[in-house]
């Protein structure tokens, strides 16, 4: 995914979503963000763009196929629990309602990035139904065999839990805190600008 995503993210023409401006020293960069952090893409989405308004190049929809997203919970709420198609993780629905979301709140310009549990099968079934995704992320697919898809979630800071909706922290003997200045030199630690 991180190749084929980042050629095609950061090499955009586009002027929309440009953090900083071509022939700077860093480039440029088209603002993505990950939507699904308390499985509510509708809502953080909406919330997302309102804070970055046209900086915002689009939106990154990764939920979880045990998961089902409060945007398509609500939409079952106000059907009086009528389901039609899948319901977990991102779903033609769940894309479909972010879409329509994002045009009637006046962010046509978001484009939506659909990850998690893609593979060329599940792209020519999305593209098929015409599903309104405008990049797919295809990272473990590249992998083939066992044991290749893992993820690495920050589930707590400071010793509090902060996790994304449906990752916690679990207790392993095998992990142990890493002091990163000793595997960085100083020369390349990220220093803040304020």
């Amino acid at each position: 995914m991180t190749l084929k995503f980042d050629e095609f993210i950061n090499r955009s023409s586009d002027a929309i979503g440009h953090l900083t401006a071509k022939g700077t020293a860093e480039g440029h960069v088209n603002l993505t963000s990950l939507v699904d952090f308390q499985n509510d893409v509708v809502n953080t989405s909406l919330g997302v763009a309102h804070a970055l308004g046209a900086r915002l190049w689009g939106v990154r929809i990764d939920t979880s196929e045990t998961l089902i997203d409060r945007s398509i919970l609500r939409e079952l709420e106000e059907s009086g629990g009528e389901a039609q198609g899948q319901l977990r993780g991102v779903t033609p629905r769940l894309v479909e309602l972010l879409r329509e979301a994002l045009d009637r709140h006046g962010y046509a310009h978001v484009r939506i990035v659909a990850s998690g549990g893609f593979d060329a099968d599940k792209i020519r079934r999305f593209e098929a139904l015409g599903v309104p995704v405008d990049v797919y992320g295809v990272g473990s697919a590249l992998v083939h065999g066992p044991g290749f898809d893992h993820t690495a979630d920050i589930v707590r800071v400071d010793g509090r839990p902060l996790a994304k909706t449906g990752r916690r922290y679990l207790r392993s003997d095998r992990l142990h805190p890493v002091d990163w200045r000793t595997l960085v030199a100083e020369g390349d630690w990220a220093r803040s600008s304020s």
